[in-house]
């Protein structure tokens, strides 16, 4: 079980959607979302949904301590309403101004030089 967002250094890349309001428009993020699954797992991505309550990764609430760990970056980066990129590296890569900007991140990811590295691999 995850207890904190530095669990994943290294191993992932970490997007955080935080305009999730309430429990239908939840479910139709990740509807949205998961039709770039293949994309998804290709970028090492992992996608936690904030909904100003609660934080979700594939549909399940996540542990107490891990919540406490994104909370404490959305409001680092005072990031509600928006999407946040963390690089394999912890490193915040960009904060986005929507969650529909998922082609976006995607892009900004094949940039980075570990996936390119990565791809050239592939």
């Amino acid at each position: 079980m995850l207890e904190n967002l530095s669990d994943l250094k290294w191993k992932y890349r970490i997007l955080i959607i935080s305009d999730v309001q309430n429990e239908i428009y939840l479910k139709e993020k990740m509807n949205d979302i998961n039709k770039f699954s293949q994309e998804i797992i290709d970028r090492d991505l992992m996608i936690f949904y904030d909904n100003n309550e609660n934080i979700y990764h594939n549909s399940k609430l996540v542990s107490k301590s891990f919540k406490k760990s994104i909370t404490s970056l959305i409001s680092q980066y005072q990031i509600h309403g928006r999407m946040i990129l963390i690089g394999k590296d912890g490193e915040v890569k960009k904060v986005f101004s929507s969650s529909d900007q998922i082609q976006e991140a995607f892009d900004l990811i094949d940039t980075m030089p570990m996936r390119k590295i990565e791809m050239r691999k592939e």
